[in-house]
């Protein structure tokens, strides 16, 4: 037996990519973040899913090895991530946070593009696949708020109630 799905509506479809974009959003706070921890236990590993310039203050602030500049550039790093935090929350009401959020990560690529070129380091090709992905859902969110900001909302269709036959209230007391 074959059951037939409802077919989902413009609306419907616009939410669910937007979802997504930002759940990638999330995904990139949560992998910077955890970059910047791994920075500070010695790990010698990256999650490239995130933002560079966080990432990169707070190693800046590391190889200086000057405390007070150290404790700069995490608040720095801090209120980046906070930044893309506060798009990510508010992006559920309003898309616009949604195209704030892109503009830093352009910023950011922008920025990492920027230190691979002064380095001389091509090796960072997979950071700017990730980059381009992190991208790509950013952008397909800002679409799809805008789609959702123009498109109607749709009417949920209310179940129909039958009168009740009896009138008298529930402890069986007659009214007067």
């Amino acid at each position: 037996m074959n059951a037939q799905q409802p077919a989902t509506s413009p609306r419907q479809l616009a939410e669910n990519k937007y979802k997504i974009a930002r759940g990638n959003l999330l995904l990139m706070i949560v992998f910077t973040l955890l970059n910047i921890v791994l920075l500070f236990t010695g790990s010698d590993v990256m999650w490239l899913f995130s933002a560079t310039i966080p990432y990169y203050v707070v190693i800046f602030g590391v190889v200086s090895e000057d405390a007070v500049f150290l404790t700069i550039n995490v608040v720095i790093a801090a209120i980046g991530l906070l930044a893309y935090l506060l798009c990510w929350i508010f992006s559920k009401k309003r898309y616009g946070w949604m195209i704030a959020a892109l503009v830093m990560f352009i910023v950011d690529t922008l920025a990492m593009v920027g230190l691979f070129l002064l380095a001389g380091e091509f090796s960072g090709i997979m950071d700017l696949v990730f980059h381009a992905w992190i991208l790509y859902y950013l952008f397909l969110g800002v679409i799809n708020g805008r789609k959702l900001k123009q498109l109607p909302e749709e009417v949920v269709e209310a179940e129909t109630v039958a009168p009740m036959e009896d009138s008298t209230p529930f402890d069986g007391q007659t009214l007067s």
